[in-house]
């Protein structure tokens, strides 16, 4: 455990030498910055009497700030979200091919660090920079309304945090991709099937219809539920955000759970058997 905890804190040294912490912070301060320079709340005695973005007039109903902001919190967390799932991918795509570079991969298995503990402290450190930046961004959308309305909730930041478990198991199957083939480029491509793959286990059944009933359909229907429900997890998660019913948010967070432990557990067998 030590070890696979040492592996992990090497990954973020290294991204703090690589400027991607402060890249990241940058990134999400300028969205901040342009949420709170254009996302205009006119709040009177708790209630909420208009509410502009970029010049438009989202509402001018007086409603109680509470439930006026359901909504609102609800779009700002499906942006977080995809943009999030996006920045995601970009930014850790190298990781896991700069870690199995030729000289490194060798020194730090010489080290008394066993392959399994390898992946496992790859894996939790970049998903370590992840809950930091997730957490970063749901705190700072949590005091930007709160600071605009008066109204403080923890559910953007909770609807946060539900998008960056959800990202774990799309870096499951990017560093399962980097451990077969030594590729950035690779890795980035397998986040990106893999949310495209996502989006696409969550409409199976509307796209389904359009197949024959027969071997074709079930075929497809089965291939489509191997993936996690990524755009059901962002809808829910965005739900969650305005205070909706949000039920089914562990059950679709346990199913990318159960993926990431499939593609790590594949991307173990892969780097086991693997000549260096």
């Amino acid at each position: 455990m030590r070890a696979t905890l040492c592996v992990a804190w090497d990954v973020l040294l290294e991204a703090r030498q690589r400027k991607w912490v402060l890249a990241l912070a940058v990134g999400i301060t300028l969205v901040f910055g342009l949420f709170g320079a254009f996302l205009r709340l006119d709040v009177v005695d708790g209630a909420l009497a208009a509410s502009r973005m970029f010049g438009g007039l989202l509402s001018d109903e007086i409603q109680p700030v509470d439930v006026a902001l359901r909504p609102v919190f609800g779009i700002v967390s499906m942006v977080m979200f995809w943009l999030g799932m996006l920045l995601g991918i970009l930014v850790t795509a190298d990781f896991a091919p700069a870690l199995l570079a030729p000289g490194r991969i060798e020194h730090l298995l010489s080290l008394p660090v066993r392959r399994i503990e390898v992946v496992v402290g790859l894996w939790l450190g970049v998903m370590g920079l992840v809950v930091a930046a997730s957490l970063y961004g749901g705190l700072g959308v949590v005091l930007i309304f709160g600071v605009k309305t008066g109204y403080f909730t923890m559910a953007p930041l909770l609807a946060s945090l539900a998008g960056c478990l959800c990202f774990a198991a799309v870096y499951s199957a990017m560093l399962a991709a980097a451990l077969f083939v030594r590729s950035v480029s690779l890795s980035a491509v397998a986040g990106g099937l893999v949310c495209i793959a996502g989006i696409v286990s969550s409409q199976k059944e509307a796209i389904s219809a359009a197949f024959d009933p027969g071997i074709a359909r079930t075929l497809f229907f089965l291939g489509a539920s191997l993936w996690p429900r990524i755009l059901d997890a962002s809808l829910v998660s965005a739900g969650f955000a305005g205070q909706a019913d949000a039920a089914g948010l562990g059950r679709l967070l346990a199913g990318h759970g159960l993926f990431a432990a499939a593609m790590l557990f594949l991307g173990v067998w892969r780097f086991e058997g693997r000549d260096l």
